[in-house]
């Protein structure tokens, strides 16, 4: 996870790696869901603070899922 900046709000880098993904999404939508991606990089600009979860499912229709919280401090 990596923040920049844009016009004074926090810009979010995200990265994941799974192996043998069939499908793999993330709430609240920041990408459209993936078929076979092993990897992804993708930013969010959340205005409050917000929880991703990252779901993956394998071949065998095996679920997992990941959450990730991203701070953001109140505006001054």
């Amino acid at each position: 996870m990596r923040a920049l900046s844009d016009q004074g709000r926090a810009v979010f880098l995200l990265s994941f790696q799974v192996e043998t993904a069939e499908e793999v999404s993330v709430e609240p939508r920041a990408f459209p869901t993936l078929h076979g991606a092993p990897n992804g990089r993708f930013y969010v600009m959340p205005e409050k603070t917000t929880t991703y979860t990252l779901t993956v499912v394998g071949a065998r229709g095996r679920k997992v899922q990941q959450q990730l919280t991203i701070q953001v401090p109140p505006k001054a």
